[in-house]
C-alpha cells in the first residue's frame, strides 16, 4: 500500500508540475503578442541577434512562498497585467559561471521557454558578434575597470509593463509607491537572471536602499481584458495552482500602448558583496517618468 501511494504521490506531482509549466508557458505568449501588438512597444521586441524576451522569473506560478506580490497579488488585468523581461543572451554558459556561481537551480532551469528569433542563431562553432550597446566589461579579454560588474554578467534587463486602473493613487494616475515597487522589481531581475543562467553565486541580494526620484506622472491605463486562461491572473482567470482558469485565452488588445510603461535597470558598479543598480521608467515617447538608484547586497553564506 505504502509503495502504491508513493507512486500517486509522484504521478500528481508530475501532473501538476507539467500544468505549471503549461500555464506559465501560455501566459508567457499572452504577454508577448499583447505587447507586440502595440507598435512602439514592437520597436523594443524587433528580433536581433542574441534577444531573449521571456516572462519574469518573479512573474511564474509555483514560486511558493515567495514573490507572491509579482507572481499573484499584482498579477490580475486591473493591476499589472502583462510584464515581460528582454535582454541580450549572456554568452558564458550556466555550465561555467562568470562570477564563481553555481548552475541554475531545477526551479529556475524549469523556466517556460523564452521567445528568440531562430533565424537569428548563431552557426554552431561561431562566436556572436557584440551589439552595439554591449559595454566593455563583457569582453573578458580587456582590462577590467575598476569596481565594474564582473565580466560576462547580464548588466541589463529591460521590461514593458503594462499597469491597470487598480494601481491608481490620483484618478489614472499609478501610486508612487507601486512606480517604486516596479523599478526595485525590475533592478532585482538583473540577479535573478543572472542566477538563473548560473552567472551569479547562490546567495540571495537583497535590497538595500532605494532612492527613487518622480519626473513626471506614471498614467494607469484600462487593464488588459478578459484572459489568459492560464490561471495566472494576466488576463483575468482566477488564480489557480494546477494552471487552471477562467478566460478566453486572450489579452485585450491596447493599441495605442495607454498605461504601458518600459523599465530599464542596469548594473553599473560592483564592490564584493555590494551591487549598484540604476533603472529608469519611460512612457511610449521615450520621456522619462521616474529614476531611481539602489544598493544591493549579497547575503553572507552559512557556514
Amino acid at each position: 500500500m505504502a509503495r502504491t501511494t508513493t507512486t500517486t504521490a509522484t504521478a500528481a506531482a508530475t501532473t501538476t508540475t507539467t500544468s505549471l509549466e503549461q500555464a506559465n508557458a501560455a501566459a508567457a505568449a499572452a504577454q508577448i503578442a499583447f505587447f507586440r501588438a502595440i507598435p512602439w512597444c514592437a520597436a523594443h521586441l524587433a528580433a536581433r541577434p542574441n534577444l531573449v524576451i521571456e516572462q519574469a522569473l518573479s512573474r511564474r506560478l509555483g514560486q511558493g512562498p515567495g514573490d507572491t506580490l509579482v507572481s499573484r497579488t499584482l498579477n490580475t488585468p486591473e493591476t499589472v497585467g502583462a510584464y515581460v523581461v528582454f535582454y541580450e543572451r549572456p554568452r558564458a554558459s550556466a555550465s561555467s559561471p562568470a562570477a564563481g556561481g553555481a548552475a541554475a537551480s531545477n526551479t529556475e532551469q524549469a523556466r517556460p521557454p523564452v521567445e528568440e528569433d531562430p533565424a537569428l542563431a548563431q552557426p554552431q562553432g561561431q562566436s556572436p558578434s557584440p551589439s552595439p550597446s554591449s559595454s566593455p566589461n563583457q569582453n573578458p579579454t580587456q582590462p577590467q575597470p575598476q569596481n565594474q560588474p564582473p565580466p560576462g554578467l547580464i548588466t541589463q534587463v529591460q521590461s514593458l509593463i503594462a499597469l491597470g486602473p487598480q494601481l491608481n493613487g490620483w484618478p489614472g494616475i499609478c501610486h508612487g509607491g507601486v512606480v517604486a515597487t516596479l523599478l526595485d522589481e525590475v533592478m532585482g531581475q538583473i540577479f535573478a537572471l543572472n542566477r538563473a543562467h548560473g552567472l551569479l553565486a547562490p546567495p540571495p541580494v537583497m535590497t538595500a536602499y532605494l532612492n527613487t526620484r518622480f519626473e513626471r506622472p506614471v498614467r494607469t491605463g484600462p487593464g488588459t481584458g478578459t484572459g489568459t486562461g492560464t490561471g495566472t491572473g494576466t488576463g483575468g482567470g482566477r488564480h489557480a495552482e494546477d494552471g487552471k482558469g477562467e478566460g478566453d485565452g486572450d489579452l485585450d488588445g491596447n493599441g495605442e500602448g495607454e498605461g504601458v510603461v518600459l523599465v530599464t535597470a542596469r548594473l553599473v558598479r560592483n564592490e564584493g558583496r555590494k551591487y549598484w543598480v540604476e533603472a529608469d521608467v519611460r512612457g511610449r515617447e521615450g520621456e522619462v517618468l521616474a529614476t531611481g538608484e539602489a544598493l544591493f547586497i549579497m547575503l553572507r553564506e552559512k557556514l
